[in-house]
């Protein structure tokens, strides 16, 4: 299957990297360059689309040109390891590349409804119908709820009786 190109995204891919890359800071006892921030402020400050960022880190960890060391939060930095700058496009993993074709998604769906059909029926062969098992147990609790209802009642008038 050949990658559909996706220019805007490989630019961004670059700029980002690149911007990474210039505030990153090599660590002299482990000897490595390491990102310490807030990956999605950077990409703002870049004014990057928003929606490539997921694809983008997608890509980056992919192909193992950043590894992430701390994942952080609004209490905490990002910690990332730069290991190399992104491949170019040709060379990213392809299921990180395409859109999923609403044919493809209509397949998947239509398996899955088959496959929950399938297992729907499984639940009421083998002489076990657990639907009306369970429909069985729910009517019997709601039976002992309600006795116990009137055996409390009956206990009460019992008392107030004496």
């Amino acid at each position: 299957m050949e990658h559909r190109p996706q220019p805007a995204l490989e630019r961004d891919l670059h700029k980002f990297y690149q911007a990474l890359f210039a505030v990153a800071e090599t660590d002299a006892d482990l000897d490595l360059l390491v990102f310490s921030g807030s990956p999605t402020e950077l990409f703002k400050q870049l004014k990057i689309n928003p929606r490539y960022y997921t694809p983008i880190r997608k890509i980056l960890l992919a192909t193992e040109s950043i590894t992430i060391l701390q994942q952080g939060n609004r209490a905490s930095f990002s910690v990332w390891v730069l290991n190399h700058p992104p491949p170019p496009q040709e060379k990213w993993p392809e299921d990180l590349t395409g859109a999923q074709v609403s044919a493809t998604m209509r397949v998947e769906f239509e398996r899955r409804i088959v496959a929950l059909e399938s297992w729907r029926e499984s639940l009421t062969t083998g002489g076990i119908n657990i639907p009306e098992v369970l429909r069985n147990f729910e009517l019997r609790i709601a039976k002992l709820e309600k006795d116990l209802a009137s055996l409390k009642t009956a206990t009460q008038r019992r008392k107030v009786g004496r």
